[in-house]
């Protein structure tokens, strides 16, 4: 596909691997001090951010919001992965958390993204 979804549903992982070293890339170059907190919690290897990137952030917005983010990723206009740049301002909204939380707090996060019903 496309949008490389597929990749992320196969058997080795190497798509969820890859987007997961990429991030990690990328907090590390936006961020070396909160790269260094979540390196020191063991939270470096970003598996707080597999459930985001496994479906491309379906699950942390409403549909709505998440269809007009799916028109901007895929336009591919920035980057091909401006999907980890999505991530990476959700990691900056909520640096604080990620500053002081364990990896078992980080994993629910997620609860922050979604607006009151």
């Amino acid at each position: 596909t496309t949008h490389g979804a597929q990749a992320n549903f196969s058997a080795n992982q190497l798509g969820m691997k890859q987007h997961l070293q990429d991030l990690e890339i990328l907090v590390r170059f936006m961020d070396p001090v909160l790269m260094e907190s979540l390196e020191q919690r063991e939270c470096g290897n970003m598996y707080f951010a597999f459930r985001w990137l496994l479906v491309f952030l379906k699950r942390e917005f409403s549909v709505p919001d998440i269809i007009k983010l799916w028109e901007v990723i895929w336009t591919n206009h920035l980057s091909p992965k401006f999907y980890l740049f999505v991530c990476m301002a959700i990691i900056e909204t909520h640096r604080e958390d990620f500053l002081s939380k364990d990896f078992d707090q980080l994993l629910q996060v997620r609860r922050l993204l979604r607006a009151p019903t």
